[in-house]
């Protein structure tokens, strides 16, 4: 089992990463928010567990990309669902807003003429 301390310092290391603070207490018994953060416009909920198995493809992808020396991103869909996820490193999503923003264009083999 995960000391409450642990998973706490989880929270605040999120709020502090926003620029806001944790919810205090637990949630919506703080009288704030249900979510883990009091940002205004992002619903966080933070889970901390010894393992997860998208950690694992995670790694897979990032090998992969490092290779390559692109930014490793992994796209998660579920059979009859709506959209898909992106998972992604913190540390990446500065970069990956960058090149949202540039509307980077796929590669195409036809423009290397």
């Amino acid at each position: 089992m995960t000391h409450r301390s642990t998973w706490k310092r989880f929270e605040r290391q999120v709020a502090k990463d926003q620029g806001v603070r944790r919810t205090p207490l637990s949630g919506s018994a703080s009288g704030h928010t249900a979510a883990d953060t009091l940002h205004k416009r992002i619903f966080s909920e933070c889970k901390y567990r010894k393992q997860w198995q998208v950690w694992s493809l995670f790694e897979q992808v990032r090998t992969a990309a490092s290779r390559e020396g692109k930014i490793p991103c992994l796209y998660l869909k579920t059979k009859g669902k709506y959209g898909y996820l992106m998972c992604f490193h913190y540390e990446d999503f500065q970069r990956i807003v960058e090149e949202y923003d540039a509307k980077v264009q796929p590669i195409n083999e036809d423009d290397s003429q």
